[in-house]
């Protein structure tokens, strides 16, 4: 640089007035610059709204009646009724006709008893359902009654019916076993015991002691009258008989039959020589080929 040229920075530098200051808040101002930018920072600060804290939220207050599980739970606070307990496993029981009755009973008196205790007895659905079922089991009493009345003579007819059918077969199989046993014993005759018959196509029933009778489908069968036509000879008579064990119940009507084949019937209980000799005759076989067939 040339020495006789002069900067003139300095002279511009001595001209130059101080910064200024803001009055509001003493902050120096830059060149040009109005208003002042702290205090604008500052008012900008206090012109933001504060951030509300948000109120925690009331609790809710139910009103009215509780809901139907909450009601169900203090029910069950408190105690149950015992006649309702017992109202309701009696009603159980329905179709036994006593337990229908004390179901009924127990049942108003266990709801009398919870509506004047004012909600401190519980159970009043054991009691209601213990009722309905008691009523139940009352009510199905005349259709019980009527069925019962209607069926059971109908029942014992049909089982009187099958009774005399097997006992009728009976003294049927009775003769031809006689028939065969002859054939293959023409030096015993006719047998005078069931025991003997077995292995002839008797059916196996239950045996009576000494084997002279039997009792089988609700008849008594009895084999008698056994003997020949002199000491010393093959048999060559018998009869049986087939006796209701219980007249009107398990029959009504006697069978009899002998060497004859012929199965004879009558209504009412009368000795075997009635029975033979005016029986109504049912069946009559003719497979006699027997030198002491009569």
């Amino acid at each position: 640089m040339c020495p006789s040229r002069r900067s003139p920075l300095p002279s511009r530098l001595s001209r130059q007035w101080p910064m200024p200051f803001c009055p509001q808040c003493g902050g120096a101002l830059p060149e040009n610059q109005s208003p002042c930018p702290i205090c604008a920072l500052l008012q900008a600060v206090d012109a933001e709204p504060a951030t509300a804290i948000a109120p925690k939220p009331a609790p809710v207050t139910i009103t009215g009646e509780p809901p139907y599980w909450l009601a169900d739970d203090e029910a069950e606070r408190a105690p149950v009724n015992r006649k309702a307990v017992a109202a309701f496993i009696l009603g159980l029981l329905f179709f036994i006709l006593p337990c229908a009755f004390l179901a009924v009973v127990l049942g108003h008196l266990s709801l009398a008893e919870i509506k004047k205790s004012g909600g401190k007895l519980a159970g009043e659905s054991r009691a209601k359902a213990g009722l309905v079922l008691g009523y139940i089991g009352v009510g199905a009493l005349p259709i019980f009654i009527f069925v019962a009345g209607f069926m059971l003579p109908t029942l014992t007819r049909a089982r009187i019916r099958a009774n005399e059918a097997s006992a009728e077969n009976f003294l049927q199989q009775l003769n031809r076993a006689q028939v065969q046993y002859t054939r293959n014993h023409p030096e015993k005759g006719y047998a005078c015991r069931f025991t003997e018959l077995i292995g002839y196509g008797l059916p196996h029933s239950q045996m009576m002691s000494g084997g002279y009778g039997v009792e089988s489908d609700g008849y008594v069968f009895l084999l008698q009258g056994c003997s020949g036509e002199g000491f010393g000879t093959p048999n060559s008579h018998y009869q049986v008989t087939a006796t209701p064990l219980k007249f009107r119940s398990t029959g009504i009507r006697m069978f009899c039959s002998n060497e004859s084949s012929l199965v004879r019937t009558t209504l009412i209980q009368s000795t075997v020589k009635n029975c033979v000799e005016r029986g109504r005759p049912i069946s009559y076989r003719v497979p006699r080929h027997s030198s002491h067939t009569p």
